[in-house]
């Protein structure tokens, strides 16, 4: 990314390691700093004859819709008929939710009065608010409510938490189809207001098609969709009709509505001859507390506020929207939004409407358009259109689709604006090679945690590959290496030293080791000093040192040290060390002595992996009643040893999945050990800090066979990702 278009994030933090990662077997590395990698888990499109990680898929396709904003919902619609049991799937295409964390898969557009029973219309274009409780969708069913009597298209709201459908735009009077449907709308975070384009003729504030405003909760009391407490709203000048407003979107503070527009003014009539339609596709923005068109923003501007120019024909992908309406990602083959881009093809980019986080957007010169189809040097990539199709909260990640082979292969990636760096999603976990995809669409998830995209491709999970189908990649941080760990050794040395004296008596000498006589007057010569003799003299002291360090593989260290010799004379030594060596010192004293000698060695390690295991490697829960239930555990270990030059890294554990057939799997997590640090063994290191417990919860709902899989993923996956195979059978109450 080019240094004057970072979207007005934190860099990096000067001077930080610039180690270069390979993240995933065949896969690549796109920049010097990442600080996370994906991996492609599992498929949210699950049949009920297999597993989300297997190679079952089911028998029909699956588009995507949207992920909540903490990963844990998705919501599809799917034409297949083997996603839920009881099935009682008549034919049509239905919307689905599913649960990543309980692994659960539920009917959205299902019969008012069977919950098991769908819609007797097709229902598509699925959205959940951002805090996973409602779902909005577009349904021809006339069975979801019970008096729904239009014959057209209208939109429903799901209420995840009791399975409840109530319609929130479509009104009863007769209508012509398809003139008064209405369809495409999205969702506010806590699920209280709702957009649609719409041509009922009954709304009498609309003329012809428009955008709608639905206000579930007009006095703010919280409770939604009461009599009385409902609103309808044109969203101003916003016709929906040929030329106007495709592809909404909705930040998650419901407050700014992101749409596509033809028109120069998308306030105007699309009718208007004063109002100029060159064909090209422009972002734009409302501001839904404005409440008039004055709130209408165009988004897609450069950071003068020029608007794009060359921009095209829509792209096959929306703009995408941020939780809060700062961020918004989009694709476009302008070439004047940032400077440099001279490739001629559609490009993705991430609009800044407020870089000085002033929390006022679009203020002229605080702005700023970033190009993220771009590699780890900021060179832009040519020969094929690249998309960004979506963005998290903190408009730190952005969703790509990169369609040109310079990375690996077409297929889904992240652009990581803080590292500047762009990681590959569709790693297959099972090897971690990289698989090249085409999508359908992709979403992450607000917290950035979480990827859903869909694609018609066998290659990930091994199936057939003859249908589409919604995969789900997830986050891993990469390990943390310390730049210089340090470790510390204490020698004692006892050196027995010799020292000579040379010398003439003499009436007076200096304290030199030669001593010059003086005679005196007497005939037998006697001789004085006037100072102590001294001598110089060498010796060997030598030691054995264990030093102990953590993390480290190998150490190579260098110390000094100063020794006492006796009660007056000093010596100096200079030491080099292993983890276990003979310390050597030459010694020079200034008297006959003995003494000890303290070394303090700093090491620069080479960290190694640690190592993961579990036991046991299978749990049968032998036959179990009915709703009645079963726990066992699952050891789960750092078997890394500290050894003599070698000390592995703690293991941090990510995260614990089950799966389980036939569905709704029996099996759960009881108790678990994600984000337990656990140790290398050693006889310093309590067995209690190497090992934790993961208990898993068997609670069959039919008298049949069951078999399923716990995985334990830690952060030096996929070496240490470990599965524990399960079974258990159960049996009918008496």
């Amino acid at each position: 990314m080019r240094a004057a278009q970072r979207c007005g994030l934190a860099s990096l933090v000067a001077g930080a390691a610039a180690a270069i990662w390979s993240l995933c077997g065949t896969g690549r590395v796109f920049g010097s700093n990442p600080t996370i990698q994906w991996r492609t888990f599992e498929r949210a499109s699950v049949s009920v004859s297999g597993t989300p990680t297997d190679a079952v898929s089911p028998n029909g396709d699956s588009t995507l819709g949207s992920i909540s904003a903490d990963g844990q919902f998705v919501v599809f619609h799917s034409d297949a008929t083997d996603l839920v049991t009881p099935n009682t799937d008549q034919g049509r295409t239905n919307v689905y939710l599913r649960d990543l964390k309980n692994q659960t898969t539920t009917l959205v557009s299902h019969d008012f009065s069977v919950v098991t029973a769908d819609g007797n219309g097709d229902s598509s274009d699925a959205h959940i608010s951002a805090d996973g409780s409602w779902v909005s969708f577009t349904s021809a069913a006339s069975n979801l409510i019970s008096s729904d009597n239009n014959g057209q298209p209208d939109i429903f709201v799901y209420n995840v938490s009791n399975r409840s459908v109530v319609r929130v735009i479509g009104l009863n009077q007769p209508q012509v189809y398809p003139a008064g449907q209405s369809n495409g709308s999205v969702i506010s975070g806590d699920g209280r207001f709702v957009f649609s384009n719409t041509c009922d003729p009954n709304y009498s504030m609309i003329s012809g098609c428009g955008v709608l405003l639905h206000d579930r909760d007009v006095d703010d009391s919280g409770t939604y969709d009461t009599s009385g407490n409902t609103s309808d709203t044109a969203v101003p000048s916003l016709e929906s009709g040929t030329c106007a407003a495709a592809d909404l979107q909705l930040s998650a503070n419901g407050r700014w509505l992101v749409f596509l527009d033809v028109r120069d003014d998308p306030t105007m009539s699309c009718n208007a001859t004063s109002n100029a339609t060159t064909g090209e596709v422009d972002v734009f923005a409302w501001d839904r507390t404005s409440g008039s068109a004055t709130g209408v923003v165009r988004v897609s501007v450069n950071s003068s506020g020029q608007d794009e120019t060359g921009a095209g024909l829509e792209p096959p992908y929306p703009a995408r929207v941020d939780g809060s309406g700062q961020f918004v990602s989009w694709s476009s083959q302008a070439g004047n939004l940032v400077t440099g881009d001279t490739n001629g093809n559609v490009d993705g980019f991430l609009f800044n409407r407020d870089v000085s986080n002033s929390g006022t957007l679009d203020t002229p010169g605080n702005i700023m358009p970033s190009l993220v189809t771009e590699d780890s040097s900021g060179n832009e990539f040519t020969g094929a259109p690249d998309y960004a199709l979506d963005v998290d909260d903190a408009g730190g990640l952005v969703a790509l689709f990169l369609t040109t082979d310079a990375l690996g292969g077409q297929g889904p990636y992240v652009r990581e604006m803080n590292a500047q760096t762009t990681l590959p999603v569709a790693i297959r976990t099972s090897d971690s090679t990289q698989i090249s995809v085409a999508l359908d669409d992709m979403r992450i998830s607000g917290d950035g945690s979480t990827i859903v995209y869909g694609a018609e491709n066998g290659d990930l999970l091994g199936d057939a590959g003859d249908y589409h189908e919604i995969f789900v990649a997830q986050v891993l941080a990469l390990p943390t290496l310390t730049a210089t760990p340090t470790a510390s050794a204490t020698a004692t040395a006892t050196a027995s030293l010799t020292a000579s004296t040379t010398g003439t008596p003499t009436a007076t000498a200096t304290a030199t080791p030669t001593v010059r006589p003086t005679p005196t007057a007497t005939t037998k010569p006697t001789a004085t000093r006037s100072a102590k003799p001294t001598a110089t003299s060498t010796g060997t002291a030598t030691a054995t040192t264990t030093a102990t360090a953590s993390p480290t593989a190998t150490i190579t260290a260098t110390a000094s040290a100063t020794t006492t010799a006796g009660p007056t004379a000093t010596a100096t030594a200079t030491a080099s060390a292993s983890t276990s060596a003979t310390l050597t010192a030459t010694i020079t004293p200034t008297a006959t002595s003995a003494g000890t000698m303290t070394v303090i060695a700093t090491a620069t390690p080479t960290p190694v992996a640690g190592k993961l295991t579990v036991s046991p490697k299978s749990i049968n829960f032998g036959t179990v009643t009915v709703n009645m239930s079963k726990l066992k555990t699952v050891k789960v270990t750092n078997a890394g040893k500290v050894k003599k030059n070698s000390a592995p890294l703690p293991i941090l554990i990510e995260m614990e999945t089950v799966a389980g057939t036939p569905t709704p799997s029996p099996f759960s997590v009881n108790t678990q050990c994600t984000d337990d640090d656990l140790q290398p063994g050693g006889k310093a290191v309590p067995k209690n800090e190497t090992s934790c417990e993961v208990s898993v919860q068997f609670e069959p709902t039919q008298a049949v066979s069951y078999s399923g899989t716990l995985t334990i993923i830690d952060n030096l996956e996929p070496s240490g990702m470990q599965t524990v195979k399960l079974s258990g059978r159960g049996k009918a109450a008496k």
